[in-house]
């Protein structure tokens, strides 16, 4: 008897280090979830970056028009001869493109969780069998099996002591 309860000790300690390693290991399943989070951080920063520089390549391709030149000539107060010039009490603002960087710059990395070490693991699953022993071992103690043991062999007394014909 004290043999199956070592083994089924045994095997429920290997059992709850598999699925602690599962979960919490180095490679379980949260550290999986948080590198799926910063991968999708990476993706959408990646994205960002990638419409930022599309916009900077569209506004050089503008810079080198003339009608361009033209249009920040105006808009600095310059004009040509014969045009009639308005003068509002707003003067007109440039928009700035360091603005759809500023927001990407303030935001703080995901921290990437590396997980719990494996002999921190092996070490709990191991107090959990030892527990697992010594509370089988209690429950034995105080009769669990000796009560089942009796029952079988009044059962068998019974039995034998029926008049089969």
């Amino acid at each position: 008897m004290t043999t199956r309860k070592v083994l089924l000790s045994a095997f429920m300690s290997i059992m709850l280090f598999i699925i602690l390693l599962s979960v919490f290991g180095q490679s379980g399943i949260l550290v999986n979830r948080s590198l799926s989070a910063r991968l999708d951080e990476l993706s959408r920063q990646e994205e960002e970056r990638r419409l930022e520089i599309e916009a900077l390549e569209e506004r050089r391709r503008q810079v080198s028009s003339e009608a361009y030149f033209d249009d920040v000539a105006l808009s600095l107060g310059y004009e040509r001869e014969g045009d009639v010039v308005y003068y509002f009490e707003e003067p007109d603002v440039l928009e700035d493109a360091d603005t759809m960087s500023d927001s990407a710059e303030d935001e703080e990395p995901l921290e990437v969780w590396k997980g719990v070490e494996t002999w921190i693991l092996a070490s709990v699953s191991a107090g959990c069998g030892l527990l697992l022993f010594i509370v089988i071992s209690i429950i034995g103690a105080h009769g669990g099996g000796r009560r089942g043991d009796a029952d079988n062999r009044d059962a068998r007394r019974r039995h034998d002591e029926f008049d089969w014909s």
